[in-house]
């Protein structure tokens, strides 16, 4: 996650295969000079159980990393948990009416300043279910709700990538279906009366139709694409502007 000139980077598998709590912050200041990038381990003040994890999703809401889901060595991780980047201390938020646990998820605002943050698809704790559900959280209540879409509503997801392409709109890019294929098929969402549009040229997307990936909004229309679960993935990354999306 990117906060002013800073990309936090949180837990993992570590070299011996084991989950980790590690966080670290890398200064985007010195971008231009990839040999010289800066790097800091941070060093928490508080820790609460559950912190190590992998397959989480994160974000970052007035100054506190959130962390939701996921799994550790002892299994599936369901609860939302929070570092607050002032004090560097871990807390864990209690919320209500809260969805089955679930990794390979997204996590999203709805807007660029909202509180409200969408959760859609993952997989559940006993590995054997991808889902197709969305959920709603308050970060001013701490309540989760599940509200109703309309509209060409997408499969079940794990995987993917939801990026915020304007002030109303989420792009739903790539991720795995139920039988752990690559969907072919991108979807956007229009936050204001939550209806779900089919992307209608995205066969011309083929490149960046992939799982397991990053994508992050560059500028007012640009979303870079890289990486994924394929080694043929590593490079090249890729640009696309994202008003040649059609739906």
């Amino acid at each position: 996650m990117i906060k002013e000139d800073w990309l936090y980077v949180h837990g993992g598998y570590g070299s011996s295969k084991e989950t980790v709590n590690q966080f670290t912050a890398y200064s985007t200041m010195e971008r231009i000079n990839l040999v010289n990038f800066k790097c800091e381990k941070i060093h928490y003040q508080q820790v609460v159980a559950n912190v190590e994890r992998r397959w989480h999703t994160s974000f970052i809401y007035n100054n506190k990393f959130y962390i939701h889901g996921g799994w550790n060595d002892g299994g599936p991780v369901s609860d939302l948990t929070a570092l607050d980047l002032d004090t560097l201390s871990w807390e864990v938020v209690p919320t209500t009416n809260a969805p089955s646990e679930r990794r390979w998820h997204s996590l999203t605002p709805l807007s660029g300043s909202s509180p409200l943050y969408l959760l859609f698809g993952g997989y559940d704790g006993d590995f054997q279910k991808t889902h197709s559900d969305a959920h709603v959280l308050n970060l001013e209540t701490m309540n989760w709700t599940s509200p109703s879409f309309r509209g060409d509503l997408p499969g079940a997801h794990i995987n993917h990538t939801m990026v915020r392409i304007s002030e109303k709109m989420l792009l739903l890019l790539g991720g795995r279906d139920v039988h752990k294929n690559n969907y072919k098929v991108n979807h956007v969402l229009t936050t204001d009366n939550l209806t779900w549009r089919e992307v209608k040229n995205s066969g011309d997307l083929h490149p960046i139709n992939r799982s397991g990936h990053t994508a992050v909004r560059l500028g007012e229309h640009g979303l870079v694409v890289l990486g994924g679960n394929n080694p043929k993935y590593i490079e090249p990354f890729y640009y696309m502007d994202t008003r040649m999306l059609l739906f």
